[in-house]
Parts: C-alpha cells; structure tokens; sequence
C-alpha cells in the first residue's frame, strides 16, 4: 500500500504544496480509520484515555517527521525504486533491533538471518546504483 502512495503521489500536479497535500490525504486516512474503527470495534467510542494522549501525540509527531524526511527525499530528486528498495528493508531490520534492544525481544535464528540479507541487500543496491 505504501507503494501504492507514492505511486499515487507522483502524478499531482508539480506545483502542488506537497506537505499541504500530505496533511489532507492523513485528514482523510484519518477519517477512513475512525469509520474501519466504529464498522470493525464492539467499543464504538472514539474518546482516548488522557494518559495516552501523549504517546499518540508522539506517533503521530514521528509519522509526521517520517513523512516529511521521506517527501524531502523524493523531492530532492531520490528515484521511488531505489529509495524504497532501501528504506523497506531498513525500516524492517530497525525495527527489529529496536525490539531487542527496548523491550527484550528474543531473536530467532531466521530473523538474525534475515537482519543479515537485508544489510547485504542494501549495501548490493547502494553500491550497484554508484
């Protein structure tokens, strides 16, 4: 679906305000999450607790950061193949060793060797791209 984003993204007009546009496609990603919540949940509220409030301030201030990063790199003219060929199985492994190291997380054998192909196949696709 990320994919899909981008794809849709790149035919906007070029004078578009790409953060503007941003903003209003997670308007509307927002509003199709509150209808998958009310359709899909037994608990039909949309009130958070208020102790959680800050977490979700920080997800959605980090989703927001991520995003600006990511539509700064396409606009300073990084190619959607190989940023994403790069930033996919990056995003992976970070995560995965966020998890060991965070919240003590068991590495299985086929994670560590999967942890080690995506290091091999970013630093195959950094330096064929040279």
């Amino acid at each position: 679906m990320f994919s899909f984003y981008q794809s849709l993204a790149k035919i906007l007009p070029k004078n578009i305000p790409i953060f503007l546009a941003t903003a209003y496609a997670f308007l509307f990603g927002s509003i199709v999450l509150f209808i998958i919540h009310l359709l899909s949940s037994s608990n039909k509220s949309i009130i958070m607790s208020e102790k959680n409030i800050p977490i979700l301030i920080g997800i959605g201030a980090l989703l927001a950061v991520g995003n600006f990063f990511t539509i700064k790199a396409y606009s300073l003219g990084a190619p959607q193949s190989g940023f994403v060929a790069v930033f996919n199985p990056a995003s992976v492994t970070f995560g995965v060793i966020l998890g060991f190291i965070l919240w003590q997380e068991k590495l299985s054998l086929g994670q560590i060797a999967g942890i080690l192909l995506s290091i091999i196949g970013i630093l195959f696709i950094v330096s064929f791209k040279k």
